[in-house]
């Protein structure tokens, strides 16, 4: 039989379940009472936390010390928290990385753009591509560019293409060059001209060859004379032929001696002069 302690942090209005003697963490106060496992089978049929026990002992333990109100409470097991929809705004930005890293998936597609907005960019960084890709589109974009730039490298590549196609032009032109090399080749060709047309010079050079064979007609054809001027010769070379002939002689009248000199006859062959 497993012995729990709760202790209580007054100010997040957070009761956290420990191991019986481990070390109350700062701000924390121990509580008198403890939790236990269930003795044998027939005593708790759903579970010890899946029942109304966890919450029957920690309501008692927090009524001993004169909190009544248990909505305002948030329960943390196994340094999981176990109901995320009544948090305090106060409550989910205390959340540690270790806390928001153990929310379920289930959690993490419940969660509030005013909760995420919340989130500073360590958390940021500590949301599993699990979670990352049950969210919505609102969700996603409702990161400040400052979050957004704080997604690692794995998160980019695992955001669903739907997620890349509905970002916003303001999210898409705060990505750092590592973020954009990172976006999967499918996605950047779920891109739409708008987004694409709205990366930084860095943005565009940063983009693999991989990603630019992968751009489709109607991206080409949108594309400014501003951005295909800056393509590098390895990006040139790896544009495919149908995106050349969907050029207009003013787009490749943009290109310069250089990137011409990285095309293929057969590119060149295709290009509107």
């Amino acid at each position: 039989m497993t012995i729990r302690q709760i202790v209580y942090n007054a100010t997040t209005k957070v009761a956290t379940i420990q191991v019986d003697g481990d070390a109350v963490p700062v701000g924390s106060t121990l509580l008198l009472d403890d939790i236990h496992d269930a003795r044998d089978a027939d005593d708790d049929t759903l579970g010890f936390t899946a029942n109304h026990t966890l919450f029957h002992h920690v309501q008692k333990a927090l009524y001993a010390v004169g909190v009544t109100d248990m909505s305002t409470v948030s329960i943390l097991l196994n340094n999981t928290i176990t109901t995320i929809g009544g948090l305090t705004t106060a409550q989910f930005a205390a959340l540690n990385t270790a806390q928001v890293q153990a929310l379920s998936t289930t959690q993490a597609a419940a969660l509030t753009t005013t909760q995420l907005s919340l989130l500073d960019t360590d958390q940021v960084a500590a949301i599993t591509v699990g979670n990352l890709e049950v969210m919505g589109t609102a969700q996603v974009n409702a990161l400040s560019t400052t979050q957004a730039q704080a997604l690692t490298a794995d998160q980019i590549a695992r955001l669903t293409t739907t997620q890349v196609a509905n970002l916003s032009t303001t999210l898409v032109a705060a990505l750092t060059t590592n973020q954009i090399a990172a976006i999967a080749p499918n996605d950047v060709a779920s891109l739409s001209t708008d987004q694409v047309n709205t990366m930084r010079t860095s943005q565009v050079q940063a983009l693999k060859p991989a990603q630019v064979k992968a751009l489709t007609t109607t991206q080409m054809a949108a594309l400014t004379t501003t951005t295909l001027s800056v393509l590098t010769p390895a990006q040139m070379a790896s544009l495919e032929t149908a995106d050349i002939v969907a050029l207009t002689t003013t787009q490749s009248a943009a290109f310069s001696t250089t990137q011409l000199a990285a095309l293929s006859t057969s590119q060149v062959a295709a290009l509107s002069l």
